[in-house]
This record gives C-alpha cells, structure tokens and sequence, in this order.
C-alpha cells in the first residue's frame, strides 16, 4: 500500500528499498552494544507533485537513546556558518525567540545575549550541554507554547519530524501576529544531483527540495518571505510569516464632492466595493472621455476638464501602479486642490501637504 505525501496527500511512489543502521547519528558505547543495534530496511518514497522525499518512521526513539549527541561547535567551519546564519536572519529577529532543537546548543549561545531566548531540546545529552552554557532550555519536544514567540527557529529539525502539519500549526499557533518562523534542512537535491543515497538514513524521514519546503510552509498557513540554499547548496533556509488575510472594510466617507482619477478595474471597483460616488471619474485614456463607469451615472471626463474646474477641491488617485506619475501631472498643471490615495482600510490619506 503506497503511502501519501505528507505536504499534499498525492499517493507516493515508490523509488527503492535501503538497508541501515537504526543509528546512524549516534555511536555505542561497547562492541557488544554495537552488534546488538539492528538494520533496518527503509522504503524511500517520492511524490512528483511536491518534488519530496519521505521515508517511513521507525518504532526508535532516538531522543531516548543517552548517547545521542550532535555537536557543530567543534567545527570551525560550522562556527562560522551559524555567525552568518545570525547575522542573515537578524533583521527578522525581536524578542522573545525560540530555538527547537538547539543541539550543543552553540547558536542559542550567540542569541541568548541579545534577545529573550529560551529552547526546546528533547535529547538529554543535548539538553545538559545547553544547561552547562546556562542557556534557557527546556528538556521536551515542542509541542506549541501558550507564550507567543516574535521569532522561531528550527535548524536541521523538521527532517525529523513525523507530522509535519500538526507541527506547523503549533509554530503558527505559538507565534506572535507579525512573528517569523525560521527554518533549515539538509536539501536534498543536492544529494540528487550527485547520487548520493547515502543522505538516507531511518533518523531523517522528510527529503526537502526548495520547492517541496516552500509548498509545505505555504501549505500550512504561512508566507515564505525568503527562501534561499546555504552551506554550499547543503541545506536550505526558509524564512516565512503568517499568510495575510483580506478583511472587508467598509468606508464613512463622504465622495460625493470629489473626483477620482483612474478609470481602470480598481476604480470602477471602488464604486462599487465601498459604496463611493463621486462627482466624476478623469482618465488619461481618450476612449474613455464622456463615456460612464459600468452600472453608475457617474461620467468619465478629460484631465483638461479637471483643470478648468475651479468647484474641484479634491482629487482621489484611484490607481495604484501609476499613482506616482498621476499625482506629478497635477502638480504639473497647477491642480491647487487636494490630492488623497485610499489606504488598505479605505482611509483618505491626503499626498500633497
């Protein structure tokens, strides 16, 4: 039986069946220990809608295990990866911030200083590691946080991660309205492009590519604001915010003495959309000259009727895409009244103070 994708629910094809250890981001302690860890077979699965791999979970609990322990510090060249991973993501950054998985927790040390941090670190050994650098840290898988966090960070966690969309939902659940969620994976399709079926392994069950990462986060409530490849094209960083919802805003003011310049679809909707009518729509385009705004008695007129009418106290710039050139036209031409755009709640907001 074909298993479903885990970001769109297409049935997954099956690529091809490896064998691994059970462990292979931990050591054993003795050789009587090492021969007792088993092999696993692993079925490696491919959904060509999503360009993503998974692999079924293993009944392993990894995090149990007291030797699990990955630590980046004792690299330099990984040192110097998360100081420019900070300073990429920084501007995202505000007070309180989460890290999901700080490992050694080398990274939590460099953001500590600067913000209100705390972690979540489900693996014991990792956990006494971010203790002894006196780092917040709490000894748990994140499972969402009544406290709202401006920012949240997951390195090298969401492979992991058996239910991604329940664990998205928390992130989102767990963020402030304008928090960022930030997020890296290994990227597989570098492995792709050079065969490298060793990047399988039974502790890693989700194989993200740029597009799969993007559809996941897109899939689950967010906005990828920055999606980029790091590390040589090893991993992938996505950095996103909550998607942005339309809300109908109804307008109290009064157009019926105005002008709207901008004939086009954002125009004509206005009239329609908040209720506005006002004294007459002006358009640079001649084939709209003394012609009528769809199911309106509203008349279309030529700027140069604007300019001749000294009753015109004030011009609303209706188009979005052109409303710079159109407010310097009436400077230009000497328009001596007042020149307002509508803002996202449909306020006035007047231009030429």
């Amino acid at each position: 039986m074909k298993s479903e994708c885990k970001i769109c629910g297409f049935p997954m094809s099956n690529l091809f069946r490896l064998n691994n250890s059970i462990k292979t981001q931990t050591v054993c302690k003795t050789l009587q220990e090492a021969q007792q860890v088993p092999v696993v077979g692993m079925n490696v699965q491919y959904c060509s809608r999503c360009d993503f791999y998974q692999i079924d979970s293993v009944d392993f609990d990894h995090y149990d295990d007291e030797e699990y322990y990955l630590t980046t510090e004792i690299s330099e060249t990984q040192r110097s990866y998360q100081q420019w991973f900070l300073e990429h993501v920084e501007q995202y950054l505000a007070s309180p911030v989460a890290e999901i998985g700080p490992g050694d927790g080398f990274l939590g040390k460099l953001l500590a200083p600067r913000y209100d941090y705390v972690g979540y670190e489900p693996a014991r050994k990792s956990f006494d590691e971010c203790r002894r650098k006196n780092l917040q840290v709490i000894n748990g898988n994140f499972t969402g946080s009544s406290k709202k966090y401006s920012a949240i960070i997951g390195r090298q966690v969401l492979e992991h991660i058996e239910d991604l969309q329940k664990f998205l939902h928390d992130v989102l659940s767990s963020l402030t309205e304008d928090g960022v969620a930030i997020f890296e994976v290994p990227n597989i399709d570098k492995a792709r492009k050079n065969n490298r079926i060793v990047d399988f392994c039974p502790e890693h069950v989700n194989y993200f590519t740029l597009s799969s990462l993007a559809l996941l986060f897109a899939a689950n409530g967010f906005s990828p604001c920055e999606i980029i490849k790091t590390y040589n094209d090893e991993y992938l960083l996505i950095i996103a915010c909550r998607h942005p919802q339309f809300s109908l805003v109804h307008s109290s003011v009064d157009f019926s003495s105005m002008v709207f310049w901008g004939a086009g679809s954002r125009g004509v909707s206005l009239c329609h959309a908040i209720g506005a009518k006002p004294r007459y729509f002006v358009d640079t385009d001649c084939n709209k000259f003394g012609k009528y705004i769809p199911s309106t008695t509203v008349e279309i007129k030529a700027p140069a009727f604007l300019y001749e009418d000294s009753s015109c106290e004030a011009v609303v710039i209706t188009s979005i895409f052109y409303f710079e050139e159109v407010l310097q036209t009436l400077q230009a031409n000497g328009y001596k009244g007042k020149i307002y755009r509508l803002n996202e709640r449909n306020e006035l907001v007047l231009c030429n103070i």
